[in-house]
């Protein structure tokens, strides 16, 4: 348990929900996920999204979002399924599933053969960097960043993107934005259960 200083109530801390994540199959994802998403749109104040990814419909769905006070702002559905082969939000997803089930994704979605070795070889970068940045794929005059969620044992559940503008986005910024989103990926994958090490960790091992 943890102390909360403003009610001086005691709640659930986050490493008990870790330790019950690793032994429950039912761990409401969303609830667990809002509060990182809540600061890391009041981090980088654009809109946030959280989707999982369902391997029966071989999609992912947005569960979540926390919309930027921003007058202009992508708008992403919620709970409608959606292709994974395209956008940071998809190729977060599919860069971390096996070789065969790429290429039941990639016959499933009609990709032609001439443009499944230039998807491959990008979700190459994306699994070894750990996030996904895109533009005008899944909403045309969007950029998105994203990065992928795992539960218990690593495997791959969903994944959080920061989207804007492609006007809006800064160059100088780009790190910024790159860290920030998965770093709270790690966060909450790190509560889910997850053992996946970040690239930091990974080299201090070595």
């Amino acid at each position: 348990m943890e102390l909360v200083e403003s009610s001086q109530k005691y709640r659930i801390g986050m490493d008990l929900i870790r330790m019950s994540s690793l032994i429950s199959t039912h761990v409401d994802v969303k609830s667990i996920a809002r509060p990182f998403l809540e600061g890391l749109k009041a981090k980088l104040k654009h809109p946030v999204y959280f989707s999982l990814y369902y391997p029966q419909h071989r999609k992912l769905a947005f569960i979540d979002s926390i919309k930027s006070s921003f007058a202009l702002q992508y708008v992403l559905d919620i709970g409608v399924l959606q292709p994974i082969h395209v956008a940071s939000s998809g190729k977060s997803i599919l860069a971390f599933l096996t070789q065969q089930e790429i290429d039941a994704v990639l016959d499933q979605e009609g990709v032609p053969v001439s443009e499944r070795l230039k998807v491959i070889k990008e979700l190459e970068y994306i699994k070894n960097d750990g996030y996904a940045i895109t533009s005008n794929e899944r909403k045309e005059g969007a950029l998105s960043v994203g990065a992928p969620i795992f539960k218990a044992n690593n495997v791959i559940i969903g994944s959080i993107i920061c989207v804007m503008p492609i006007n809006e986005f800064k160059e100088e910024e780009k790190e910024f934005f790159i860290r920030s989103v998965k770093e709270t990926a790690e966060s909450i994958s790190y509560v889910l259960g997850s053992s996946k090490a970040s690239k930091e960790e990974e080299e201090l091992m070595i």
